[in-house]
């Protein structure tokens, strides 16, 4: 075939295939138009916001244990730090520390005071068993005195033998012997301040001792007809309420004494 017959023949082709294209394009677009449906635009009436707020994954609050202003920054952003670290001073160190030291008196004062207390309680607690001792003798020894008050009056409403003499008489002995001791025991407590458990039992205790060595010879002299009737009858009921009121005392303090200080 001639080169001018070949390009005669591939124009006719092109022709064709352009002219076969543009009517399947035409009825493509055809059967488009009576095929698709229109969608309308959905507008929402409502709308969503959320808020957020972006941290470090690692993050620690720091804090002063008392406020003030920052007088100087230690560290620099990126640093590493060790527990202990001092990241920074607050201004106003000297006034604190003037403040401090201003307290201290005020605390060894309230410390020395606490010693004293702390002081005073043990010696309580130490006392205590000799002080429930004497305090039980006082009891007994009130008993006693209240039972020769009964005796005396008792006497005196009838007549005396020669052995209630005798009897009195032996019992001013036994008194006199017991009030001595009672004075032995008190005199190294008798400077002692007047606070001391021990001493104010001791005292007590000598107290009771001399009443009884007076309520003796008072009966003794009595069964002798040293004083008269009237006035010793008087006397005699007058210390018998006396002894009374000393016993119910010491029976008060002995069960007080019980419970501990």
């Amino acid at each position: 075939m001639s080169k001018g017959k070949l390009i005669i023949f591939v124009l006719i082709i092109s022709g064709v295939i352009l002219t076969a294209c543009a009517g399947s394009t035409s009825l493509a677009s055809e059967g488009s138009e009576s095929n698709d449906t229109q969608v309308p635009i959905a507008i929402a009436e409502s709308k969503i916001i959320s808020d957020g707020n972006l941290v470090p994954r690692e993050y620690l609050d720091l804090a002063f244990a008392a406020g003030g202003e920052v007088a100087e920054v230690l560290v620099a952003e990126g640093d590493s730090l060790d527990t202990g670290d001092v990241i920074a001073r607050m201004s106003g160190r000297e006034r604190l520390e003037s403040s401090i030291a201003g307290a201290n008196p005020e605390l060894e004062a309230a410390q020395q005071e606490l010693l004293a207390a702390q002081l005073a309680h043990e010696a309580l607690f130490d006392d205590l068993p000799q002080a429930q001792t004497l305090a039980l003798e006082a009891v007994t020894n009130a008993k006693d005195v209240q039972r020769t008050a009964e005796r005396r009056l008792r006497n005196l409403n009838s007549s005396a033998d020669q052995a209630d003499i005798d009897e009195a008489t032996a019992t001013v002995i036994l008194a006199e012997d017991a009030l001595e001791k009672a004075q032995d025991a008190y005199e190294p407590y008798e400077n002692k301040n007047e606070n001391n458990l021990v001493r104010a039992n001791l005292l007590a205790r000598m107290a009771g001792a001399q009443s009884r060595y007076d309520d003796a010879v008072r009966r003794l002299n009595n069964l002798q007809g040293v004083i008269g009737d009237d006035f010793d009858l008087a006397q005699a009921e007058a210390e018998l309420e006396i002894a009374d009121a000393r016993l119910e005392q010491a029976q008060s303090d002995f069960e007080e004494l019980q419970d501990g200080p």
